[in-house]
């Protein structure tokens, strides 16, 4: 399995961007967002039954998912390996920078 063409582009153009700022450990914390939460952002650019919602002293969660993505938004829509997967999560939370991550993603991926 390779990630999808088009979405690694627009994934690399989004962490590239700097409209997002980084967080760790959650998907989405305020306006901040981890690797996979710029990644649930995207996908809700396509028809999508996700979305993200505030829950009251819990913060935000995409769906009913708040630390980690569903599994169809990063394999099944995305293509993105399972190997590939835990490994950026713990890019992502060991501190790598969105940039750092961009470049992973464009070479593994």
């Amino acid at each position: 399995m390779t990630m999808h063409p088009d979405i690694k582009t627009r994934w690399l153009d989004a962490l590239r961007s700097g409209t997002y700022h980084q967080t760790r450990t959650r998907l989405r914390q305020g306006k901040r967002y981890c690797v996979f939460g710029v990644l649930c952002d995207l996908s809700l650019q396509e028809p999508s039954p996700w979305q993200w919602r505030y829950i009251h002293r819990e913060g935000w969660h995409f769906g009913h998912f708040r630390n980690t993505p569903p599994y169809t938004v990063y394999n099944w829509w995305a293509g993105i390996p399972e190997h590939d997967y835990q490994t950026l999560l713990i890019l992502n939370d060991d501190r790598a920078t969105f940039a750092q991550l961009a470049d992973w993603i464009d070479e593994h991926l």
